[in-house]
C-alpha cells in the first residue's frame, strides 16, 4: 500500500472514533474534549518513514497542567492486514480517550456531566 494510500485509511479509522481529519500541517486529525476550563483539542499524528522501514508510528498530543499526558502511541506495520490496522487504530482511539478523561479539567467535566444525569460519583 502507498504512504497516501495509508494515511487515508489510518484517517478514515481514525473518523469512526471520533477524529476530524486536519488538511496541511503535520497534525493528521484533531479532536476537541469538553472539559471544566473550556474546549481543549488532542491531535494526532501519523510518522512519515523511509521506504524501507517496515512501520510507521501513530502518536498523540494533547497538553494538561502543562505536559503533553497522552503518551498513548502504536507501530503500525507497513505490511500489516486491514483488519490488524483497523486493531491499532482502534487501540490507540482508545488510550487516547482515556489519557485525556484521566486529566485533571476533563475528570472534573466528566463528573459534573454524571451529576447532572443523575449518576453517583465514580470513586
Amino acid at each position: 500500500m502507498s504512504a497516501p494510500a495509508r494515511r487515508d485509511a489510518v484517517g478514515a479509522l481514525l473518523r469512526q472514533h471520533g477524529w476530524v481529519l486536519v488538511e496541511g500541517g503535520t497534525a493528521l486529525a484533531t479532536k476537541v474534549y469538553p472539559t471544566a476550563v473550556g474546549p481543549k483539542e488532542a491531535q494526532v499524528y501519523l510518522s512519515r518513514s523511509r521506504d524501507d522501514d517496515p512501520n510507521q508510528s501513530l502518536s498523540g498530543q494533547y497538553y494538561s497542567e502543562g505536559r503533553n499526558i497522552m503518551s498513548t502511541g502504536v507501530l503500525l506495520p507497513k505490511a500489516a492486514a486491514a483488519a490488524d490496522v483497523e486493531r491499532l487504530v482502534a487501540q490507540f482511539a482508545r488510550e487516547a480517550d482515556y489519557a485525556v478523561d484521566a486529566s485533571y479539567a476533563r475528570g472534573i467535566w466528566l463528573r459534573d456531566q454524571r451529576e447532572a444525569e443523575g449518576l453517583p460519583r465514580q470513586a
